[in-house]
């Protein structure tokens, strides 16, 4: 399959193999392209209660905008992570809370999804009732709207 350096095909096809990747992890929720912070997320996950929040971004333009923009400034997950195609994506600008996933295509065409930095757990205090309310709520539209 070949990628072109931002293509969006490549990015919604790592996206739908993570939310695999999520749901073989045993994560309660799994929903993708919602609003529930600052910005919508790409994918966010509950497992026992923590919130996961996963960025893909597939060049280095892309990456920097995200980083200018800035996240979290009012509300935040429990974690927050960027998948990426390749590590020359981040070049040394990066939010220092941000978790690090590369993905990797093997020579089978499998995807793989490496872990090359944990994610520093932005907030202490578990998942709001409103927050819950919301993200069910949210999920209940997306699957019947």
């Amino acid at each position: 399959m070949e990628y072109s350096t931002c293509d969006v095909p490549r990015s919604v096809t790592i996206q739908k193999k993570f939310v695999n990747h999520l749901i073989r992890r045993k994560h309660d929720f799994v929903i993708q392209n919602i609003y529930l912070f600052d910005k919508e997320s790409d994918i966010l996950s509950v497992k026992d209660s923590i919130i996961y929040e996963y960025e893909v971004k597939i060049c280095s333009s892309d990456f920097a905008k995200d980083i200018r923009k800035g996240r979290h400034k009012e509300s935040a997950p429990h974690f927050f992570y960027y998948i990426i195609w390749d590590e020359s994506i981040i070049n040394g600008s990066y939010l220092p809370y941000a978790g690090f996933i590369v993905c990797e295509l093997d020579k089978t065409g499998f995807f793989r999804f490496k872990y090359i930095k944990e994610a520093e757990c932005i907030r202490e205090y578990p998942l709001t009732f409103n927050e819950s309310y919301s993200l069910l709520k949210k999920m209940f539209n997306k699957l019947n709207g």
